[in-house]
């Protein structure tokens, strides 16, 4: 048997319905009322990070630090409702609810529902959904406020870029459902602020996909990365474990510790057992 350590590869995010959190004040007071240490301690006791929008699987891509990242990932509950209460909400949220996938999530979601309560004061309630790709993406306007999906147990990467994450932000993106919290952050929209941004982040986007020089895509990738920080842009990256590990047989051929992070790579048709 093998065993490898690699980096974590997988995720937790929050995704917001963008026909209620469309001024960006109110997405941020979100980020702000997170407590990111205190979800590491929970979840990661072994070791967390903070996660970015682009996946850690792509080293040679993302090139944004811890440090960076903590400026973003900071838990400001004062700031937090100070921002609340500034913001624009052309839908009234007197109550969040939080749309979980699976009982698997609870334990996280719960987290949620204390630290989102906690810093905004206001009333933050669960729902569990077993099929949340059919029941998030229905309506226009959603019957809950947050999408929270991803339980840092999978993810992977085919080696794009803008597949690896980056497809939870992209206004146009419609994978796995993405377009539930995505669909109000579309260009359609008719909220001017959101209209910009969408427009502007899709500029972005295709921008690096046309990059051919590596070093140069290296850095628009980052650019695109510190602009949906900045704006709290439609997902919320939480905190993600350091490491994962894979146990294979020892016997495996066509395939390596450099496939394990990739779950893609799982259904590949070459691997083989040699004899005993």
């Amino acid at each position: 048997m093998l065993i490898a350590e690699l980096p974590g590869g997988g995720y937790t995010s929050v995704g917001m319905d963008g026909a209620k959190f469309h001024d960006t004040r109110a997405r941020q007071a979100l980020q702000k009322a997170i407590d990111y240490e205190g979800f590491i301690k929970a979840f990661h006791p072994r070791g967390g990070r903070y996660a970015a929008p682009l996946s850690d699987l792509m080293p040679h891509y993302q090139q944004m630090s811890q440090a960076e990242l903590r400026q973003w990932h900071r838990h400001d509950p004062q700031e937090a409702r100070a921002l609340w209460e500034a913001a624009n909400f052309e839908i009234p949220i007197e109550k969040i609810r939080i749309y979980q996938v699976g009982a698997a999530q609870s334990a996280i979601n719960e987290f949620l529902v204390r630290t989102l309560s906690d810093a905004l004061g206001l009333e933050v309630a669960p729902e569990i959904c077993q099929d949340w790709c059919a029941g998030a993406v229905v309506t226009d306007v959603k019957d809950w406020e947050i999408l929270s999906f991803g339980s840092d147990a999978s993810g992977g990467t085919t080696g794009i870029p803008h597949d690896s994450h980056l497809i939870q932000y992209d206004p146009r993106g419609n994978g796995y459902g993405f377009r539930a919290f995505n669909h109000s952050h579309l260009a359609e929209t008719t909220q001017p602020e959101v209209i910009g941004d969408a427009l502007t982040l899709t500029g972005m986007l295709d921008a690096q996909e046309q990059e051919t020089d590596f070093d140069r895509r290296a850095v628009l990738l980052t650019e695109i990365q510190r602009w949906i920080l900045d704006r709290a842009w439609c997902v919320l990256p939480l905190p993600v474990s350091k490491f994962q590990y894979f146990g294979f047989s020892s016997r495996l051929r066509d395939f390596g510790p450099d496939d394990w992070g990739n779950h893609y790579g799982l259904r590949r048709e070459s691997m083989w057992l040699a004899d005993a």
